[in-house]
């Protein structure tokens, strides 16, 4: 399938849990696996039904969610074995929803080496930052 770059408008309507339709082009995308890493919004905090509403299930109903309310990429980064223990899944797509402040250099560092990690364990996963 080709490759469509969406902004704004776009991509919103495609992930919006109250859309009618999905485009069938972007079906295929339901079928990638999906690892999501990330704060209370990738966890689903203040939604009514986090697996049905959080972003990372919009992706894909059989996505795993590692989500961590109120953490940064620290977590994760030191503990990834220990959270996708016993988890032998080969993951397509790996998303990390952590933010990044200029000022904030161990936040970049946090994330860069959790970037690595995933990398290592993950070698063919498309990681989106």
């Amino acid at each position: 399938p080709k490759v469509k770059i969406l902004r704004g408008r776009q991509l919103q309507s495609i992930l919006d849990p109250k859309a009618r339709v999905i485009k069938k082009e972007f079906e295929f995308a339901k079928t990638f696996k999906y690892l999501t890493f990330g704060t209370s919004q990738t966890w689903g905090s203040h939604l009514e039904d986090r697996f049905a509403s959080a972003y990372p299930y919009l992706l894909s109903p059989s996505t795993r969610n590692e989500g961590l309310r109120a953490t940064g990429a620290r977590y994760p980064a030191l503990c990834l074995q220990s959270l996708m223990h016993g988890d032998e899944t080969i993951y397509d797509v790996v998303v990390l929803e952590y933010p990044i402040a200029r000022s904030a250099n161990n936040k970049a560092q946090d994330m860069g080496y959790l970037a690595k990690r995933i990398r290592e364990r993950y070698p063919d996963a498309i990681i989106v930052i």
